[in-house]
């Protein structure tokens, strides 16, 4: 009885941390992955911007 309560709890133990490192390990994987897109598309789009401005301005100006 007992070794099968301690089997049934270790099962259980395992199954849960797996499945919480898991979600824990999504969700970080996920937010850095979201965090380093948005700051690269931002940095990306920004410099585009200025580049076509600066190239705009300069048309332009002349």
């Amino acid at each position: 009885m007992v070794e099968r309560l301690n089997g049934f709890i270790v099962e259980w133990l395992n199954g849960w941390m797996v499945e919480w490192f898991n979600g824990w390990m999504v969700e970080r994987l996920n937010g850095w992955m979201v965090e380093w897109l948005n700051g690269w598309m931002v940095e990306w789009l920004n410099g585009l911007i200025v580049d076509w401005l600066n190239g705009w301005m300069v048309e332009w100006w002349n």
